[in-house]
């Protein structure tokens, strides 16, 4: 039930989810980290809340406008579909930071 709870979130990436997920960052759970990972990232990006009819034509992968908070550190540490395995903790600690940074987004 968390794991769906977690992809959801993700999808949802919401300024309001992006509290929840933060904490998913600290999970043991490398699944849920990776969610984490690309709800934050999706948030950054401006993507739009992923909806099932979204899936086929890939629209939830264009951005729906301005973005903010997207800098070349937040493209380098971009992780839609999760992090490389070798560079996780350095995703990780970077959605960390970049959280602490932004925390009035809460």
């Amino acid at each position: 039930m968390q794991l769906n709870a977690a992809e959801a979130l993700s999808k949802i990436h919401t300024r309001e989810s992006l509290r929840s997920l933060v904490t998913l960052l600290e999970s043991g759970d490398a699944k849920l980290r990776n969610l984490a990972l690309s709800g934050f990232s999706r948030f950054v990006l401006n993507l739009p809340v992923e909806t099932p009819e979204m899936v086929t034509t890939m629209a939830w992968m264009k951005p729906q406008g301005p973005t903010p908070y997207r800098s070349g550190e937040t493209d380098r540490h971009s992780a839609i579909l999760g992090a490389p395995e070798e560079r996780h903790s350095e995703y990780v600690l970077f959605w960390k930071n970049w959280w602490a940074e932004h925390k009035e987004l809460h």
